[in-house]
């Protein structure tokens, strides 16, 4: 026997090498060990200074979705220009988004300067981002497998909805996961608070939902069953220390390895060429560089466009 049981520095000496203690002293000694490892290990997962924390945003029972759950984002063609060439993700000034209703819930932006874990800043402290998970409302289906068909479908070609919104001119829908972008702010920003969740909806008249998180940021994170069509997951960023622009940026580094597609927007009418430009910059740079993975598709959504480079606009 004579073994020695080493966890962080504290070392328990097994029974054997304790025989002359009674019983009730062994107990009374391993459970003392025993608070001291819990407190050990408790201090040990508490971040130190400069390491980000992402805060899940979740409803009561809810667990988080896995780090490798998709997400999506509709980029005008101006936005994803600037994140091709620039290779960087922007994030804005929560009062800078055109739904002035963000926030509105106990009049958030009002009452936060009484909550003790936002007093020190100000209401444009507060920036973001905005996400989708094209996800559909199960009670809107008859079955799981019908659900599946209606999720597989949007994920194809894309919202009409969200393309008619965002990318009137022309644009792209990006494709990334959870823990990519959570990996871009710990990188970027190893000091800045984040919290991130799905957004859920309710009738602006009756907010019941009650999402755990810190103080008044859950009201952030509720939106009125107008917007439901987003399936919305969002990331909102308390900088440390005051910023003075309305839009941050953060380095993305590789967009072949951040990205895991690039979805081009319909293409109807005059704005073919649009779409096939845009596909054959994005699919040549992948070519390039030897991506394996298909990285660049043509929403099909109103009619089939060919994505080879160079053919005829139909096949």
């Amino acid at each position: 026997m004579g073994e020695v049981l080493l966890y962080t520095g504290i070392m328990i000496k097994t029974i054997s090498e304790h025989r002359p203690k009674t019983r009730k002293i062994l107990a009374e000694e391993i459970e003392r060990a025993s608070k001291m490892l819990e407190r050990k290990m408790n201090d040990q997962s508490t971040p130190t200074t400069g390491v980000p924390i992402i805060q899940p945003c979740l409803l009561h029972g809810e667990l988080d979705l896995p780090g490798d759950t998709p997400i999506y984002r509709y980029l005008t063609i101006e936005a994803f220009l600037f994140l091709w060439h620039f290779k960087s993700l922007t994030f804005s000034r929560l009062v800078s988004w055109p739904d002035a209703y963000e926030g509105v819930r106990y009049e958030m932006f009002k009452a936060f300067k009484k909550d003790p874990h936002f007093s020190e800043i100000t209401r444009n402290d507060f920036l973001g981002s905005c996400w989708s998970l094209q996800t559909e409302d199960n009670r809107l289906y008859e079955n799981k497998k019908e659900q599946a068909l209606a999720i597989a479908d949007l994920k194809e070609n894309g919202s009409a909805a969200m393309w008619d919104i965002y990318c009137k001119k022309g644009g792209v829908r990006i494709k990334t996961s959870i823990s990519k972008v959570d990996r871009l702010l710990t990188d970027n920003w190893p000091t800045f608070r984040t919290f991130r969740g799905k957004v859920y909806y309710e009738p602006a008249t009756d907010y019941q939902k009650t999402i755990k998180t810190t103080g008044l940021i859950s009201t952030l994170f509720m939106k009125r069953v107008a917007f439901r069509h987003e399936a919305e997951y969002r990331y909102i960023l308390i900088p440390g220390n005051p910023q003075k622009s309305n839009v941050l940026t953060a380095s993305t580094g590789d967009l072949l390895e951040f990205l895991d597609e690039v979805l081009i927007c319909p293409a109807i009418g005059s704005s073919k060429w649009i779409s096939q430009t845009l596909h054959s910059m994005v699919a040549e740079h992948a070519e390039a560089y030897r991506c394996k993975k298909v990285f660049s598709r043509i929403s099909q959504l109103y009619e089939p466009i060919s994505e080879g480079i160079g053919k005829p606009w139909h096949e």
